[in-house]
């Protein structure tokens, strides 16, 4: 354990969880740590948790900044960081004490050049010990298991990946949702292999502050943007596995379509917006792999606004009366 790991945390309105977050970086198993607090003019008592913490902890470094949203937050960070490896964490999570440990074993063990660990919505803590089993990925592969979502997805907060692959690429600072996938395509254009564990290091929590829980802003239209570069970039590499990316397309472009539902903003012209995103994807390859959940909802979508509304009511009365979930 002597490679420096330079963990990135954009933070910005998240007091009640931040200690949380911090206290799980400072008492990692793998000690060897630049960690790296980007308070992006966060209004509330955040920025005075930031400089509280750098003064108990060498390892800590704070930068504070205009509000500018969370990939400038990272960048400013990238900019600054000196570890060999970078990692990431939003504010509102934590990691188990092993997290990356397992994730510098993994890497350095495979002689990778990205590592990947699983995630749990648990906010417990997880007493399993890491499994054994690694996964050797090829970029296509690891790019194909990211559009699947069935062993990890795009988020940078799950992964440790080698400093250089950095060199010239940043964040998208025009994309505000997505901009993990955005991102984790290019890095897989970029590597040799990637090395995957199912270690539920992460927790990634879900709070009624949580980027996907708060109003929808015109910024949010930029998840399309995002689904457009990940459909360029399979296009580039593998036409023949184009449908995974459409899969993930149409899954954001559902996602969106529901957030503005409920918050009454599905007018006529962001349905048919929407509707002709999707009817790009939606090939009969597509149709066949889409997974039973995202098919219901896109044919309700397809059927027209009144249809969808329905349907919507339908699904948040029957998560909020039978299930422990609400939407």
């Amino acid at each position: 354990m002597n490679d420096l790991i330079s963990v990135i945390i954009p933070i910005y309105k998240t007091e009640l969880y931040l200690r949380k977050c911090v206290d799980s970086l400072i008492n990692q198993t793998y000690t060897n740590l630049e960690i790296i607090l980007v308070d992006d003019g966060s209004p509330d008592g955040c920025p005075q948790i930031c400089d509280e913490y750098a003064a108990k902890d060498s390892r800590i470094k704070v930068i504070h900044k205009e509000n500018g949203g969370v990939s400038k937050a990272r960048n400013s960070a990238l900019d600054i960081a000196t570890g060999k490896y970078f990692g990431f964490i939003d504010s509102d999570d934590w990691a188990e004490p092993k997290m990356f440990e397992v994730l510098y074993d993994v890497l350095s063990l495979s002689n990778a050049d990205i590592s990947i660990i699983s995630y749990t919505t648990n906010d417990t803590v997880n007493d399993d010990e890491p499994p054994c089993e690694v996964q050797i990925l090829s970029p296509l592969e690891a790019r194909i298991e990211m559009h699947k979502g069935n062993k990890f997805g795009g988020y940078m907060t799950t992964k440790l990946v080698k400093r250089e692959l950095f060199e010239g690429i940043r964040f998208p600072e025009n994309i505000t949702i997505c901009e993990d996938l955005a991102l984790s395509g290019s890095l897989f254009e970029r590597c040799q292999t990637v090395a995957y564990t199912p270690y539920k290091g992460y927790h990634y929590i879900q709070h009624e502050t949580s980027e996907l829980h708060r109003k929808v802003k015109e910024t949010d239209w930029s998840v399309q943007e995002a689904c457009r570069l990940l459909c360029e970039q399979m296009n580039s590499v593998s036409p023949e596995n184009i449908k995974y990316a459409y899969i993930t397309s149409i899954g954001q472009d559902i996602t969106l379509a529901m957030r503005l539902n409920r918050a009454k903003m599905l007018t006529h012209v962001n349905y048919r917006k929407i509707r002709a995103n999707i009817k790009k994807c939606y090939t009969p390859e597509v149709r066949k792999s889409l997974s039973r959940g995202i098919k219901t909802r896109v044919m309700a979508f397809m059927l027209g606004r009144p249809c969808f509304t329905i349907w919507n009511k339908i699904l948040r009365f029957r998560l909020t009366h039978f299930t422990d979930r609400a939407y």
